[in-house]
């Protein structure tokens, strides 16, 4: 089964990679002082709109998702015949109106896709699997190229669609999925930043407990029937990340 990858403009990736996997962009319409750019990607549409410098603070525009006749063209135009089953990803419905929308136009689809296959001489159903990846931006990126690392692996829709509705990636999970298409420099930056972060929240869970110490005591329970101080030292210490290296400020957990 020939099994694709349709994403929404919206979810970021790296161009390359797209490219080198074929994944289906549905566009998203920029509208910037009156003009219109459809950002499927397009490496000339990109550059029209850096050249003109409409990213600057200084224009007003809007972002339209692709409708649901976009998605019925893209689809029974191109994806119907280059695919028997299209995983669709798009970023999450409660922040754009790009998920019901393939949702509407898969209606369509599959009840118009037979004619236009079997013009194509391509016999057999042709499937489609929507998913919400619960993200925005970058952080579909992981969901992306997991479904892609288990369509080369030769896993079924279902179970391509069952990893990614799952559950939302952690940091961790993440990390090690983006291992497979970020190079040595960005691996190495990410994970610098991952480490920083842990920092932080490691000093802010020091105060946390500090403050805690200073006004309950060591052995008071928490407000809430939570369990309070003793809670709050134990966790104190628990690494943020297990697929990075912890960062090397040593933090001073016996201050108060």
């Amino acid at each position: 089964m020939r099994i694709g990858v349709a994403i929404d403009a919206a979810c970021d990736v790296p161009q390359d990679f797209l490219e080198r996997n074929g994944i289906a962009v549905m566009p998203i319409t920029v509208k910037v002082d009156g003009q219109k750019f459809k950002d499927d990607r397009d490496p000339i549409e990109i550059q029209r709109f850096r050249d003109q410098k409409l990213g600057s603070k200084s224009h007003s525009g809007e972002t339209e998702p692709s409708s649901v006749e976009d998605v019925q063209n893209l689809f029974l135009d191109r994806l119907v015949k280059d695919y028997d089953c299209v995983v669709c990803l798009t970023i999450m419905a409660t922040r754009s109106p790009i998920h019901d929308n393939v949702i509407k136009a898969s209606f369509a689809i599959l009840k118009n896709y037979r004619p236009i296959r079997e013009a194509a001489g391509i016999t057999g159903p042709f499937l489609m699997r929507v998913v919400d990846t619960r993200n925005i931006f970058a952080g579909s990126g992981p969901v992306v190229a997991e479904a892609v690392r288990m369509i080369q692996a030769g896993r079924s829709p279902a179970e391509v669609r069952e990893r990614v509705v799952a559950g939302t990636f952690t940091l961790d999970e993440a990390f090690q999925v983006a291992a497979g298409y970020l190079t040595t420099a960005e691996l190495e930056k990410l994970s610098a930043a991952m480490g920083r972060f842990e920092a932080t929240l490691r000093r802010w869970r020091q105060t946390h407990y500090s403050l805690a110490v200073r006004m309950l005591g060591d052995q008071r329970p928490g407000t809430g029937a939570t369990e309070g101080t003793p809670y709050l030292n134990a966790v104190r210490t628990i690494p943020v990340f297990r697929s990075v290296e912890h960062a090397e400020e040593e933090i001073d957990l016996e201050s108060a």
